[in-house]
């Protein structure tokens, strides 16, 4: 039996294998050593065997649908097949098998998602290569793993209407947010938790149920039609109603500004979810933003080389995506006296051709400054940049970029601080 096993988890790795060789040599198509997808928040399911709506309403929140966990539940079939419907109590003992409570495999769950405006589709033998290829492509997918990402046995079971079906007992349902060389990235439904897995093992317990997963992307047909009065988008007025799917990061890409800048302007805090009906302030540069189509793509970045400074006598016209201490640093000057030149406050907010006064000789060196003792919020003037900060109680990576007029993800990238950009009390950081 063992040897049986052994064999059967080598072939589907052979048979992977080929499969990403003949997709990567017909489609020019290299998947990403490793991916990863923030953004997806998860909650602990509300009924013992709620799993699977647990994780498809937070993967409906993740593209900016709104469906309570037991919205979800009520609108999945009944069934004694779990490929049609869910079986038994949603709060019946956990560990069962069909006919008795069980919960729900991936076919019915696609289908209730579509009906919610998702383009899902339910996927049976699915290799791991393609499950990379969704994260890469910022997808997440829900996996049907057996508990904890454990080892466990497949069982043949036949239900009233004479479909065979595979069934395991402890079957249990993650969402699936990243990977690297070493371990896979999950949502767990039964406490919302985000968890590391190695692959091995997640490749052995997910498996045991066929290689069952829900893929999903946002159905463009259902999504609201293009906003036509000023009730929906007041261009004059400069707001934005949140629709489905969308993101600060998407927004700000669109509007041609920073997400951090929409962030401040609205006040959202960590971990900056947006939903659906929430009404956006927009004016973040002078004039109105553009009209935001539903239906175009979103542009890739592009690297745009460094334009000369637009400073003439003193003077600087501030440009799209500026921000003090990157004007300080094009023009060699201390960005506390810029913003104490200009009777600027935090959080030293910046529009798109503002005239800034700038001081003394932009060419000479940057004039020492004293390292302040006392914290943002004691009215003590901010530290200057290249210099060391210790983190005190309540900050946070975005709240220090707003005190101090720096980009936090600058911040994060010289102290080598990654998702989920936690800091603690007592560290040192530096600044740029």
């Amino acid at each position: 039996m063992k040897k049986t096993k052994i064999s059967f988890l080598l072939l589907y790795l052979l048979l992977n294998s080929l499969s990403v060789s003949a997709t990567t040599a017909n489609s020019n198509y290299i998947i990403p050593e490793s991916a990863y997808i923030s953004g997806v928040y998860g909650y602990a399911q509300s009924y013992v065997l709620s799993c699977e709506s647990r994780s498809a309403a937070d993967l409906l929140k993740y593209w900016g649908i709104n469906v309570s966990e037991t919205t979800f539940f009520n609108s999945l079939p009944s069934s004694d097949n779990p490929n049609k419907g869910f079986v038994g109590n949603v709060n019946g003992a956990w560990g069962n098998i069909p006919p008795n409570s069980y919960g729900v495999h991936a076919s019915p769950v696609a289908q209730n998602l579509r009906y919610y405006g998702l383009d899902a589709g339910a996927q049976y033998g699915y290799s791991y290569d393609e499950l990379k290829h969704q994260i890469a492509a910022g997808n997440p997918v829900i996996v049907w793993v057996i508990g904890d990402v454990w080892s466990g046995t497949p069982v043949s079971y036949t239900s009233s209407d004479g479909e065979i079906s595979t069934v395991a007992r402890y079957e249990h349902s993650m969402i699936l947010i990243g990977y690297d060389a070493n371990y896979v990235y999950l949502v767990n439904a039964s406490n919302g938790a985000n968890e590391t897995h190695s692959i091995s093992n997640f490749l052995n317990s997910w498996a045991v149920l066929g290689f069952q997963a829900v893929i999903a992307d946002l159905d463009e047909s259902s999504q609201p039609h293009t906003p036509s009065n000023e009730s929906e988008t007041d261009i004059d007025s400069g707001t934005y109603i949140v629709r489905p799917g969308d993101y600060l990061t998407k927004l700000a890409q669109i509007w041609g500004v920073r997400w951090q800048d929409i962030a401040v302007l609205n006040n959202i805090s960590y971990p900056y979810i947006l939903h659906t009906g929430q009404i956006l302030k927009t004016r973040i540069i002078d004039g109105p933003p553009p009209a935001i189509p539903t239906n175009t793509p979103i542009p890739a970045p592009t690297q745009v080389p460094d334009e000369e400074p637009k400073s003439s006598q003193g003077t600087y016209t501030v440009q799209k995506g500026d921000y003090l201490s990157l004007i300080a640093r094009k023009l060699n000057i201390n960005w506390v006296d810029i913003a104490k030149l200009n009777n600027m406050q935090w959080p030293y907010t910046l529009y798109s051709g503002n005239i800034l006064k700038l001081p003394g000789n932009t060419n000479s060196p940057l004039p020492e400054e004293p390292i302040p003792t006392n914290t943002p919020d004691s009215g003590s003037p901010p530290p200057t940049s290249g210099i060391s900060y210790t983190i005190q109680k309540g900050d946070y990576l975005v709240q220090l970029g707003r005190d101090f007029g720096f980009s936090w993800i600058e911040v994060a990238t010289i102290n080598n601080i990654f998702y989920p950009y936690i800091v603690y009390p007592g560290q040192v950081i530096k600044l740029p």
